[in-house]
């Protein structure tokens, strides 16, 4: 499972990745349940975790969900 994928929250990068890998799933709707998307869905985690390592304080701070009323940091 990966964090929200808004393209506002991730670089360029990793939108591409992003990208590529809903259009995967959208074209190959039963084959990504017999790994054919998992190349793409590997270098996306491998991007989203580089990203997480580099992310600015103010896109830190956009990352906030609203659950019950309360606000939880991701």
């Amino acid at each position: 499972m990966h964090p929200d994928l808004s393209p506002h929250l991730h670089t360029e990068e990793c939108n591409v990745l992003i990208n590529l890998l809903k259009e995967c799933h959208k074209n190959h709707n039963i084959l990504k349940f017999f790994g054919y998307c998992n190349d793409v869905d590997r270098e996306l985690r491998k991007c989203l975790k580089n990203e997480g390592l580099t992310l600015s304080p103010k896109l830190e701070c956009s990352r906030v969900i609203v659950t019950h009323g309360s606000l939880k940091l991701k």
